[in-house]
């Protein structure tokens, strides 16, 4: 991205940057582009400059891999990406804000042919990146120069690199531009001299001009040989990820730039049914499975493969006994020998039966759907997470629908949302559905369900119309014949226990799991039993931590989920600042509309918070409304 001046810089920077992950989206779907994987770098890179009204250069390196037996399968020689980088181009050309002379050139390099800034993770090199980079980069264009006729001679080359069509004439002139810089901006021996004198200094020698390179020289090789021992090199970490097997992560997710010394190691040995309980704080622990099977909320974990943990609190099961190498300091880690796995499997295989029936079409079958409900720390949303997880790992695609307000798992505290799942929830440390999946939600605007009842209870009747015309459409589908499971929020009050009533006849629940509790699901059998609902009680998993009441941590974990909206998991996402002034927007609170006088309701019935309806008030902008989250709602031109 280059832009002529600091100011504009800095806006068509963050304008790019924000919209990285669009690209990445684009290629993604771009079916002749035959992509296994995309792999954005992290880091990104400044181009030197004179002075605040010089020309401005940022650099954002992105790693592909292709499908290539694929792509040799259906006849193609090498994969075309020219589409979706026009696309993008086009979006980011045509912002409204966009200035004379913001340009975007967009390039492809075979890894051999990138820029040594981009593998030097070293702190101690950094000074040195912005000296020489804009020298690494005239090299690396003529290399890339150098290869462009060998590619055209012999097609076969090409698919391991493809050339990205659209922007690569831009790309050659602005390597050619940036060759001349390199070449009017520093003579040789002025270079070597400024990248030497510090060495001299720190050793106390005295040195002439003619020995300093071979001292530059000698450093470079050391540095590389400390760079090839370390393996910590962002292209390797890169090319790591691309190449190694989708759910296998980088090793203990840091580079060796970050950590100095190894973390601590011990191993585990789990037998036939036991399970590891384990609680992470804010320092990152990561888990290997060396040997067997074993599985996070009825996700499998590969064989090798890294997981790491970070503010989580999970149960890692076994059927047939493992062996896992912990690396780090979690909190809590012990061996827990009672479970009730063999009890929640088993209800796994009762909905299993009856999606096959469904998908048989046999008399009367139906797919199911459920609902898990309970009091507060009983392992609620982590059995709708194994079931789910089953449930796709049998070849299904359940609908996952969230109602728990307090949580907000799918997006934010205050929503609630469906989605459909089609893979297994393998991120370990996420409490919702992953970037390929797109939910129906709904914002509701409080952690209180009882806070205003009538809204809430509204919004899932509208959930549920949507889900019952979703399913007519398409009645044969695996989806529909997978039927849905509903996570709820912790049963507490009178008041919540009437919406979980409402909720299970709205969303036409057949089957409701009880958590742990005998009297509430005493309560369910009288008021459900009556309308064909079965009614199933669970024990809860002797691994629940009770972090109900604990404030501090349900206020981290609501800061957790609001970050990672925002910005990504991996903080892929780059959210940008959206400036309105109050006389173009109108702000709106959800309230309750005032109860009537007691005197002028019938004689012998009471006010009841139930019947209050919520109701829209408009809201003038005021400090309260700070750091407040907001749903945002289009409306036509005259619609109230």
């Amino acid at each position: 991205a280059v832009a002529p001046n600091k100011a504009d810089y800095d806006m068509w920077k963050g304008y790019t940057e924000a919209n990285l992950r669009v690209v990445v989206s684009y290629v993604e779907k771009w079916q002749d582009a035959y992509l296994d994987r995309a792999h954005p770098c992290q880091r990104n890179f400044k181009k030197p400059h004179s002075g605040d009204e010089s020309a401005h250069e940022h650099f954002w390196y992105i790693g592909l891999k292709f499908d290539l037996e694929k792509m040799k399968a259906d006849g193609k020689r090498a994969p075309n990406v020219a589409g979706p980088v026009k696309d993008f181009k086009n979006r980011l050309m045509n912002w409204p804000k966009k200035k004379e002379g913001m340009v975007l050139y967009v390039t492809s390099k075979k890894q051999k042919d990138l820029p040594a800034f981009v593998t030097n993770p070293e702190e101690e090199e950094e000074a040195m990146v912005e000296e020489s980079m804009e020298q690494q980069l005239v090299t690396a264009n003529m290399k890339t120069a150098e290869h462009e006729p060998e590619n055209e001679a012999n097609p076969s080359q090409r698919s391991s690199s493809p050339a990205i069509q659209e922007g690569e004439k831009e790309g050659v002139n602005h390597g050619k531009r940036a060759s001349a810089e390199g070449d009017r901006d520093a003579s040789e021996p002025e270079a070597k001299k400024a990248k030497v004198e510090p060495v001299a200094a720190e050793e106390g020698k005295t040195m002439d001009v003619d020995t300093k390179p071979v001292v530059k020289e000698e450093k470079e090789e050391k540095v590389e040989k400390e760079k090839e021992v370390k393996g910590g090199s962002i292209t390797a970490e890169l090319m790591a990820s691309l190449t190694a097997k989708p759910e296998t992560k980088s090793e203990g997710g840091m580079t060796s730039d970050q950590t100095k010394e190894p973390p601590k190691k011990q191993i585990m040995v789990l037998d036939k049914e036991q399970e590891l309980r384990i609680e992470v704080d804010s320092r990152m622990v990561t888990i290997t499975l060396d040997t067997g099977h074993a599985e996070v909320f009825g996700s499998e974990i590969p064989q090798g493969g890294d997981i790491e943990l970070l503010r989580v609190n999970l149960a890692i099961y076994t059927w047939h006994g493992c062996t896992l190498s912990i690396r780090g300091e979690p909190r809590v880690c012990y061996k827990g020998e009672s479970t009730p796995m063999k009890t929640y499997t088993n209800l796994h295989a009762y909905l299993q039966d009856r999606r096959e029936e469904a998908a048989a079409q046999k008399p009367g079958a139906t797919a199911p759907r459920v609902m898990v409900v309970g009091p507060p720390d009983t392992g609620k949303s982590s059995l709708v997470r194994l079931l789910v997880n089953y449930c796709v790992r049998g070849g299904g695609r359940p609908m996952l629908v969230d109602l728990d307000v307090a949580k907000g798992s799918l997006l934010v505290p205050g929503s609630i949302g469906a989605v459909p799942v089609s893979a297994p929830l393998r991120d370990i440390g996420d409490n919702g559905a992953g970037p390929e999946m797109s939910p129906l939600a709904y914002y509701y605007g409080s952690r209180d369900p009882t806070a205003f009842p009538s809204a809430l209870e509204s919004l899932v009747a509208d959930l549920a119309t949507r889900l019952e015309a979703r399913a007519a459409s398409n009645p044969k589908s695996v989806e529909t014949t997978s039927g849905l499971l509903v996570d709820t929020f912790a049963h507490k009050t009178p008041a919540e226990y009437q919406l979980l009533l409402a909720f299970a006849r709205l969303l036409k629940v057949d089957t409701v799991v009880v958590m742990d509790i005998d009297k509430l699901y005493s309560d369910l059998q009288r008021d459900l039993g009556s309308q064909a609902v079965k009614v199933v009680k669970l024990p809860k998993s002797g691994g629940v931590v009770s972090v109900s009441q604990d404030r501090q941590y349900r206020k981290n974990a609501d800061k957790v989920l609001v970050s990672d909206y925002l910005y990504g998991k991996s903080r892929e996402l780059c959210p940008r600042h959206v400036i309105l002034p109050f006389d173009k927007v109108q702000l709106y609170r959800t309230a309750l509309a005032p109860l009537a006088p007691r005197d002028a309701l019938p004689i012998g019935q009471g006010e009841m918070m139930g019947s209050q309806q919520a109701q829209v008030k408009r809201v003038e902008p005021e400090e309260s409304l700070e750091n407040k989250i907001l749903a945002v709602a289009g409306r036509e031109v005259g619609e109230e």
